[in-house]
């Protein structure tokens, strides 16, 4: 079967046979309307039929094809490494440590503002965020076994980005608590 596919002219029609199979009926049919020969519509048929699913290939087939394989690619692989690594690194060094973060929800408690949209909502719920952040600091002290377990669980280099909002709940609790962690901000909480 390897010999049958090292010439040229057997692999070229390999590549159109689909489009020759769909098109071959209609030449045919196109071609009888002439008054020619057996031999001279036999003829006229190949070439026709040759020219034509050539041309479809070209212009259809093949675009096509090349299209869903590489959304194939693409669905099967949404992000290589290298982009997620690039991606991860942005965060990272555009984040806000726990003390930014506290710092910029505090001021903008004060401007009366919120990342976002600008709901009174939203802004309400970044005033009480503030304030229990604010508690949060002054109350909360974590025990020395709790850092220690903290310490002693996180992986070496291991790092943790956190997506949220000014006006988001609970964000205050578990932040100061992470290893190594950076805040992006953009993502909801689940306020409607």
């Amino acid at each position: 079967m390897a010999l049958i596919f090292k010439f040229a002219s057997l692999r070229f029609i390999g590549n159109i046979s689909y489009s020759l199979y769909l098109f071959h009926i209609p030449v045919l049919l196109w071609i009888k309307e002439f008054n020619t020969s057996g031999t001279g519509q036999l003829i006229l048929f190949f070439l026709v039929s040759i020219a034509l699913a050539a041309l479809i290939h070209v212009l259809i087939e093949h675009p096509f094809l090349s299209l869903v394989k590489r959304e194939k690619n693409e669905r099967q692989n949404p992000m290589n490494k290298t982009k997620l690594s690039k991606a991860i690194q942005v965060a990272f060094s555009t984040g806000q440590t726990y003390e930014q973060y506290f710092a910029m929800n505090t001021l903008m408690a004060k401007e009366g503002r919120t990342t976002g949209m600008q709901k009174p909502s939203y802004i309400e719920y970044t005033k009480l965020s503030a304030a229990r952040m604010r508690r949060w600091n002054k109350v909360y002290k974590p025990t020395a076994s709790f850092l220690d377990t903290i310490k002693t669980n996180a992986q070496p280099g291991e790092k943790w980005l956190i997506f949220s909002e000014t006006w988001c709940e609970m964000l205050h609790i578990i932040y100061p608590l992470l290893p190594n962690g950076r805040l992006m901000q953009g993502l909801t909480c689940g306020l409607s």
